[in-house]
């Protein structure tokens, strides 16, 4: 599991909104450079589960799974290639059977088995992103506001 320290910054229901700078985790991932998507510069925000009851202005330290982590990377970053390399070979064989051009094939579905693998991941995005065990966690206030 990986710790980091951020500070409420809205709260709704059972989720917060933290404002937390890069750091830790965030050192040893692989899109370090390319994660806009969640704040530019050293800082960043996160929405978190508010399982400690933290409220505006509260220092927290909130955990992400490791495990959900790496399997969020696998989908990202594994999947795409080994269907592309699943692709390639599917239209390498299909083209000597049907004696068409190896490459062509190869390429062809290649590419099509990788947009494939990206629209699969486009649909399960949504449905991943409200999972639990796919979100960071509140555990612990640190100082109140």
């Amino acid at each position: 599991m990986a710790f980091e320290t951020g500070i409420v910054k809205r709260v709704e229901a059972q989720k917060a909104w933290l404002t937390t700078r890069k750091g830790g985790a965030c050192k040893s991932c692989a899109a370090k450079g390319s994660c806009s998507a969640m704040g530019t510069g050293e800082e960043m925000e996160v929405q978190a589960i508010n399982v400690a009851g933290a409220k505006v202005g509260d220092t927290v330290v909130f955990e992400v799974q490791s495990s959900s982590v790496l399997k969020l990377s696998f989908l990202l970053y594994i999947f795409p290639i080994l269907s592309l390399m699943l692709g390639a070979f599917v239209g390498s064989s299909i083209a000597l059977r049907l004696n068409y051009n190896q490459t062509t094939a190869s390429v062809g579905l290649g590419l099509l088995f990788l947009l494939a693998s990206f629209l699969y991941i486009k649909i399960i995005e949504k449905p991943l992103s409200q999972k639990q065990e796919y979100q960071p966690k509140i555990i612990r206030i640190l100082t109140h506001a």
